[in-house]
């Protein structure tokens, strides 16, 4: 139960305002906060109420940003890290290039913090909605559109990182999130990027190599099956997804036969699916039996005042 660590009240809402006026609620048990950060405010700006996960290179908190009444995603860099001056500045480096990156499927970063004296390095970002991929696959049965469409938002996720200098590597369920209206997934977003790319920036891995973890997601959404998956069967149900299976089967192959990057990966599958303008399906592939994917939503282009300003990165509503 959410606790308030000034006076030790209780209460049911996890980042509500103490009646002693001293303090939000914050998650009761402190035990797996590496940081000490829960409960305190950081920059006078931001206090982090929960822990979301904790990875090998960073700590994400849900926190609120009291001035303008918000929820966010605070990453903040391990202490063990914030001396090593190498994984610090590519730690930085990546939050300052990401936070320039406007793709509907990657989060918006708000603000980037360097406090030395507080040793906090970190950054705020949209906060988890909806589900975890593997959340949204048990929830539920998910139908052959859900699934091409959730392929084709992390496809595009993918694609657009790479002009800026960035790959997403071992793209997987952990990464994605799935907020759902009705029975469409209505957005998809990315998550655990800068850890994935702390994680195996040692290895140098390609863009082929991205290219091979994403077919691999892929063919498990499509097969049912865990990933890696080396022998792709499609249920007597989903047997008209056999041109989409095909196109991943070439995104895993060995690398001389693999496509080069995330983006010609792309094409491809629009072009099966007839999503691009230039689409040109072959006579071989049966188009009418391939899911239509609803066009992916977009906030409404209406101006703001000054007063709305704080709002305009929320990400659409939707029932989670």
């Amino acid at each position: 139960m959410p606790v308030c660590p000034k006076c030790s009240q209780k209460s049911t809402q996890m980042g509500a305002f103490c009646a002693c006026g001293q303090a939000y609620f914050v998650q009761e048990d402190h035990g797996d906060d590496p940081l000490g950060l829960l409960g305190k405010q950081i920059a006078k700006k931001i206090v982090p109420i929960r822990i979301f996960r904790v990875g090998k290179f960073i700590v994400e908190y849900e926190a609120i940003q009291a001035a303008v009444d918000r929820r966010v995603s605070f990453l903040a860099l391990k202490t063990d890290f914030t001396h090593n001056n190498a994984i610090r500045q590519r730690f930085s480096s990546l939050a300052n290039t990401l936070s320039t990156i406007r793709q509907q499927n990657l989060p918006t970063i708000y603000e980037i913090f360097e406090l030395p004296a507080e040793n906090v390095i970190g950054f705020t970002c949209d906060v988890w909605r909806g589900q975890s991929l593997a959340e949204y696959l048990t929830a539920k049965p998910v139908d052959d559109v859900a699934l091409v469409y959730i392929i084709h938002q992390i496809l595009q996720a993918m694609a657009s990182v790479p002009r800026y200098g960035l790959s997403i590597p071992h793209i997987g369920y952990e990464h994605v999130r799935v907020m759902r209206s009705g029975t469409i997934p209505a957005f998809v977003k990315l998550y655990g990027i800068i850890e994935s790319i702390l994680t195996y920036d040692e290895k140098k891995e390609t863009a082929a190599d991205d290219v091979f973890y994403v077919g691999q997601l892929a063919l498990s959404l499509l097969t049912g099956k865990p990933a890696p998956v080396e022998q792709p069967e499609l249920s007597l149900e989903r047997q008209h997804l056999a041109p989409i299976v095909q196109i991943f089967l070439r995104a895993v192959a060995p690398p001389e036969h693999r496509y080069p990057h995330v983006g010609e990966l792309l094409e491809s599958f629009e072009t099966l699916l007839d999503l691009s303008p230039k689409a040109v399906l072959s006579s071989s592939m049966p188009s009418k039996t391939l899911p239509k994917i609803p066009p992916p939503r977009r906030r409404a282009q209406t101006p703001v005042s000054l007063e709305q300003i704080a709002w305009m990165h929320r990400p659409p509503r939707v029932d989670e």
